[in-house]
């Protein structure tokens, strides 16, 4: 990731006109699908395995897709256990995170829905899932909805 270096700007303090207090003012750049772009305007996004966004953070919070799984997922054990079933984080720009993330953290996506050939995907321990799928009828393949 290509940073912009940091630039002091120097100002004299009130109460001491001899101290000079300097404010470091820096911004990493990152570089998403051709596109250079502050990391403070992007947003790390934790996906399943199916594609559906589970959480969002700002970009300036975490500097790796290590650490931004951690802020997701604190226990080591969990991480471990979404790793292997396919999830992972993502760094998006604000459009791609309107385009991809944004509908799923509202609920309104249809990833709640699994395809039939996704179902060995799913988690059978995620509540949240069960708790979708209850409300949803999934259809036949190539059919409507029952």
């Amino acid at each position: 990731m290509p940073a912009v270096p940091p630039t002091g700007i120097a100002s004299r303090s009130p109460s001491s006109p001899s101290a000079v207090a300097v404010n470091l003012v820096a911004d990493l750049l990152v570089r998403i699908g051709g596109q250079t772009v502050p990391l403070s305007r992007c947003r790390w996004v934790l996906f399943d395995q199916t594609g559906c966004a589970y959480g969002s953070l700002l970009g300036g919070f975490c500097l790796d897709e290590q650490a931004a799984h951690r802020e997701f997922t604190p226990r080591q054990r969990d991480r471990a256990r979404q790793t292997r079933r396919g999830w992972h984080v993502e760094l998006l720009t604000r459009d791609q995170w309107a385009a991809r993330a944004r509908l799923c953290l509202l609920g309104c996506c249809t990833h709640l829905v699994p395809r039939p050939e996704d179902r060995h995907l799913l988690d059978p321990d995620d509540a949240v899932l069960a708790a979708a799928a209850s409300r949803w009828t999934i259809p036949p393949a190539g059919g409507e909805p029952q």
